[in-house]
Formats: C-alpha cells, structure tokens, sequence
C-alpha cells in the first residue's frame, strides 16, 4: 500500500484555491455548509475530516484542490451510506496507513459496503485481502465482494478519478 509522495504546496496562490461555496458548485454538493463541517475542528476533541492545505483566508473556509478530491470522496462515501463517525475513523487509519495528509486523495482504491471503508491490504504479495479502515480487521475480498461497492480510484498519473 504504498503511495506516491506528493510535494506540498503552501502557497494558495500558486496551488490554486476555492471557496466552500465554489467547491460545492464544482462537486455538485448542494449545501455548502457540509463542506464547512468537513473542515472544522469540532468539540469532543474531534479533528476536521479533511487536514486543509491552506489556512482560512480573510475569514473564509479554503479549499486546495487535493482538500476538494478529499471532499469529493467523502461526498461519495457519504452519499452511499458511510456514517461520518466511521469516515473520522478511516481518515486517521488511512493517514496512518499510508503516512500522507490527504488519504482520500491518493492514487489507492476504497471500497466500501455501506457502512464501513475498505482498502486492499496485501497486493504486493498477490493475496486479495480487504483491510477494514474502521475496524483495523482484515478480511478476504472474495467474501465481501458481493457487498461491495466499487467505490474511488485516483489514479496519481493522469489526475483523474
């Protein structure tokens, strides 16, 4: 499970930047607000789900473009049923796992079974194997592939999902 390390840019004007508002339009997500939360740190010790490239902007909520992929992703699990408990779960596993700051954005592929994210764990060895990225338990494809959703690749070569 290895990732491509992606240099980071600090600078949002020359990284290129949004608004949650224009993130919204851009991923078709009709409630800015979601995008908001997203973002923020909340009580309870909660971190934001997305770790932003950038700092807030004169007051306002910015979003790079590896954030707007993560929100996008985050936008699909969502949609498909995910709870934002166990995608807070998989965000930290996954950063964990991969030692980068925008997990949802890499070049690996999730899937999920409506209720939790799951990573394939052991293709280098050629074992199709699933990691729960709620749980930390593995468990065989092949007995959940029928549960499955295809779920996101971003492929790091073209930039495309």
């Amino acid at each position: 499970m290895k990732s491509k390390k992606i240099k980071k840019i600090d600078d949002p004007m020359s990284g290129g930047f949004y608004s949650a508002a224009e993130a919204g339009r851009l991923l078709e997500i009709k409630n800015a607000g979601k995008i908001s939360h997203w973002l923020t740190e909340h009580p309870k010790d909660m971190a934001p789900l997305v770790n932003r490239q950038y700092k807030v902007i004169d007051g306002q909520q910015t979003v790079g473009f590896f954030d707007l992929m993560e929100i996008r992703s985050i936008n699909y699990f969502r949609k498909k049923g995910v709870s934002l408990k166990n995608l807070r779960k998989v965000a930290i596993n996954l950063r964990n796992e991969l030692k980068v700051d925008h997990p949802f954005s890499t070049n690996t592929k999730l899937v999920t079974d409506r209720r939790d994210v799951f990573i394939h764990s052991a293709e280098e060895s050629g074992d199709n194997i699933l990691l729960n990225l709620v749980t930390k338990q593995h468990t065989f494809y092949e007995v959940w592939e029928q549960f499955l959703e295809l779920g996101i690749t971003f492929n790091m070569e073209t930039g495309l999902p």
